[in-house]
């Protein structure tokens, strides 16, 4: 049941969107509930599925912390001055699974969705717009790239973490070191990054790109019928994002 990049786009848009705008836990456990089903039947293997809610959990955790003891309701505990209540229990909750839903629905864009099958229709309609048209392709096109690259951003950094403690780098210590470390980490990708997307600005060059906005031929969008289905439970969960905000 495999569904184009636009279908999956709009599906994760739409779960995001659905999980902003609602207050409602049950329904934000429905969203939880689709994301995962979707990111599963979509090719996420169920160690993926653990290792980005670890991940998520981080998040929750700290989220549902700066709530328990933001609120003014009934007090549970104490901790010297602050006072966890249970009004900011169920905030913190709230927006821990909203945040949970933004994870995943993020990981099925950066890596379940083709860019270029993604930015393609978008291009056919933009050849309308005139002069206008040009600078919205050159940003679809940074836009895809920026998509392209961020899997690869995050393979590179595990590739470097196993290269440096093959290396016998010591990533324990206090608080200074491992600042030192990560910064020391960053400077390698980000040299590493800037160096692939030069190669990739000549490349487009080479291959005649400024002249695909009027030459190009774009494929028309397909959907079967479960990218329809997919489309219609997407429309359903903006408006019941909506109507239990």
């Amino acid at each position: 049941m495999e569904v184009g990049s636009v279908t999956k786009f709009i599906f994760a848009i739409a779960a995001a969107f659905a999980a902003a705008v609602s207050n409602d836990s049950g329904f934000l456990i429905i969203m939880l509930a689709a994301v995962l089903t979707a990111f599963y039947i979509w090719g996420g293997a169920l160690k993926d599925i653990l290792k980005i809610g670890k991940m998520a959990f981080c998040f929750f955790l700290l989220v549902f912390l700066l709530h328990l003891f933001s609120g003014a309701d009934t007090v549970l505990f104490k901790i010297w001055f602050l006072k966890a209540t249970i009004d900011g229990a169920v905030s913190g909750a709230l927006y821990g699974l909203k945040l949970i839903v933004f994870v995943y629905s993020a990981y099925i864009i950066f890596f379940k969705v083709d860019p270029m099958e993604l930015i393609n229709p978008l291009e056919r309609i933009v050849r309308y717009f005139g002069p206008l048209g040009r600078y919205i392709s050159s940003f679809l096109i940074s836009f895809s790239l920026a998509l392209r690259f961020l899997p690869d951003l995050s393979r590179q950094a595990q590739t470097m973490l196993t290269a440096f403690r093959s290396r016998g780098f010591d990533f324990s210590g206090g608080i200074f070191k491992k600042f030192r470390t990560a910064n020391l980490l960053m400077i390698s990708i980000f040299v590493s990054t800037f160096k692939k997307a030069e190669s990739v600005s000549t490349a487009l060059e080479l291959r005649g790109y400024p002249l695909r906005y009027k030459q190009a031929v774009f494929p028309p969008v397909k959907l079967g019928p479960f990218g329809i289905f997919v489309c219609a439970v997407s429309i359903c969960m903006i408006i019941g994002g909506w109507l239990s905000r």
